[in-house]
């Protein structure tokens, strides 16, 4: 993970440990390596890399915390220039990226290192890229404007068109 001293946060795949990674996992990181990634989907998991700015990278690293302020979820912040023909690049799963070039991508890589992918009907292709969360939302199912209530165990999530478009500036 990078933090503090970095103008750019997150969590970095690298390939360590790639020639024996078999979990199947979905998983959002900053940055990825072509091995790690490799070894991800030969494995039957998912990759998308997707920027974070600093209020939304700490809000992910320690979200009691950031819900016990009590304040609607604020909208996670576009890539600065320089990063977004990384976040648009299919090859490394760019959260901005074509989908439909994304699949071309995970073909050609599996190609380069010798695997196969599994098979997935366009229902399942589909259902992954409904996975995927808004490019502006910080946490999975939880869009901007919502507030988070720990001791009552309840979300309150915007539905008024006014609310959504003030709450979530």
């Amino acid at each position: 993970m990078v933090g503090s001293e970095s103008n750019y946060y997150g969590v970095y795949l690298l390939e360590q440990g790639a020639n024996i990674f078999k979990a199947k996992l979905d998983m959002e990181v900053q940055i990825v390596d072509e091995l790690a990634l490799a070894a991800v989907e030969k494995a039957g998991g998912t990759v998308s890399t997707a920027f974070y700015d600093r209020r939304s990278f700490t809000a992910l690293c320690n979200p009691v915390e950031y819900f016990l302020m009590g304040k609607p979820i604020h909208k996670r912040l576009l890539p600065p220039q320089e990063l977004v023909t990384y976040y648009t690049d299919p090859k490394v799963r760019g959260y901005l990226s074509d989908p439909a070039k994304i699949w071309e991508s995970r073909n050609e890589l599996a190609q380069k290192y010798g695997y196969e992918l599994p098979e997935l009907s366009e229902e399942q292709k589909l259902r992954m890229l409904e996975g995927k969360k808004d490019p502006r939302q910080v946490f999975y199912g939880l869009p901007p404007g919502s507030i988070v209530n720990l001791a009552d165990e309840t979300v309150l999530i915007p539905e008024n068109n006014y609310f959504k478009k003030h709450a979530a500036m």
